[in-house]
């Protein structure tokens, strides 16, 4: 599209065959629902009534990239006999999902010394004494143990607590027990102290609280035989002509359709995706009307997200209109 056709367009704008009309950036949040359809631990999924896609995938990269957790960032390995090198240990703890506040501490800066403002060390002390050749030990998520006092090598790691660290978090800071980190055959040990600190998934992924986000628009597919059904609904005689055969065609289809479902007031914008000539098959898509599912990968739970995403999208609309 040219620059010039955009200028000559007041009010419309054609692009790829659709017409937008110009419209406000509030209008289309005056008549929002939000309505929970599933809800657990992990795992939320909403129905959103009267939002414009725009607004439903800036939420999900929002989710995505801008709201902040803790990660395991920094690993030091002392001892390391396990059947995993040190990369790949270092791996696995950086994925490792922790349930930690991100609102009770700052992020951390290059040329800065960690302390227990912007840092959560954690130690794993394991060995393998059994007797028997055999048998193998696991080394779960359950063994990294929270260290409150700090580092024990603080010069090699520049960490230096001032005082005892607490957290508001009741019981153990790993959102999951059971995840395996490697495991030990009899005679090996593993001693590693692991550093979390505060990030944005825009920095790396293992700072995203979501582990998927999607959305879809509400659609289904109406095929239409005969009006005897739409007679037994009580329907206004106008409304059924719309569907005859006197009259049938892709038009009266189209404007039939969308007087159908205004009637029922299951919509309030009819968009028709989908239209062959001649024929009774229609894919009619709700404009307005889609579902979101939020999959939290246990750190936070995901009303928390959905609410934490609202609020980041409106600040970046704040500032977005101070520029302007």
């Amino acid at each position: 599209m040219s620059r010039n056709y955009i200028k000559k367009c007041d009010k419309h704008l054609l692009i790829s065959n659709s017409l937008l009309v110009a419209w406000n950036v509030l209008q289309p949040l005056e008549s929002f629902r939000l309505k929970i359809i599933y809800r657990s631990t992990i795992q939320i999924t909403i129905e959103l009534i009267g939002m414009d896609s725009t607004f439903i995938n800036s939420i999900r990269r929002v989710l995505i990239n801008d709201i902040p957790i803790i990660a395991i960032d920094e690993i030091f390995i002392f001892i390391n006999t396990s059947i995993l090198n040190d990369d790949m240990l270092a791996h696995r703890y950086g994925l490792t999902p922790l349930r930690i506040d991100p609102r009770e501490y700052y992020f951390t800066y290059k040329n800065t010394n960690h302390s227990q403002k912007n840092s959560i060390i954690f130690l794993t002390k394991m060995i393998n004494l059994s007797p028997r050749d055999k048998y193998t030990k696991h080394v779960l998520t359950s063994n990294i143990k929270w260290s409150p006092c700090g580092s024990v090598i603080p010069n090699q790691t520049s960490t230096y607590f001032t005082k005892k660290q607490s957290v508001t978090n009741k019981g153990s800071l790993l959102a999951f027990q059971d995840i395996i980190i490697t495991k030990l055959k009899p005679k090996q040990t593993l001693f590693a102290e692991v550093h979390a600190i505060k990030g944005l998934g825009s920095l790396h992924a293992k700072y995203s609280p979501v582990a998927s986000v999607w959305y879809s628009f509400f659609s289904f597919f109406l095929v239409l035989k005969n009006i005897n059904y739409l007679k037994k609904k009580n329907l206004n005689s106008n409304i059924l002509d719309y569907f005859t055969l006197k009259k049938f065609n892709a038009t009266s289809l189209y404007e039939g359709s969308k007087h159908l479902l205004t009637e029922q007031n299951k919509l309030n914008q009819v968009n028709i995706d989908y239209l062959k000539d001649k024929c009774k098959y229609i894919n009619i898509l709700k404009r307005g009307h889609s579902y979101m599912c939020i999959e939290s990968v246990g750190g936070l739970k995901p009303e928390f997200l959905l609410i934490e995403s609202f609020n980041i999208l409106i600040k970046k609309l704040d500032r977005l209109r101070l520029i302007y």
